[in-house]
């Protein structure tokens, strides 16, 4: 991901990034299901978007734990 995309989901709040990470991971479930029925011009599609999901559950954690840290 370049460092531009990083930076945008940094600034999204937490409800953004829940609703992000739960719009991915329907589109990978949907591209899954297309690629057993008939393949998908971009198979790598399904690997971008679960690498994405990593990265917004890493920020997602990240705001949990600046939440409990703060006294």
């Amino acid at each position: 991901m370049k460092a531009k995309q990083w930076e945008q989901l940094r600034n999204l709040t937490l409800v953004e990034l829940v609703s992000r990470r739960e719009t991915l991971l329907r589109e990978i479930f949907d591209m899954k299901f297309k690629n057993r029925v008939a393949r998908i011009k971009n198979p790598l599609a399904i690997r971008a978007a679960r690498r994405e999901v990593a990265k917004i559950n890493t920020l997602i954690r990240e705001q949990e734990l600046k939440k409990t840290a703060k006294p």
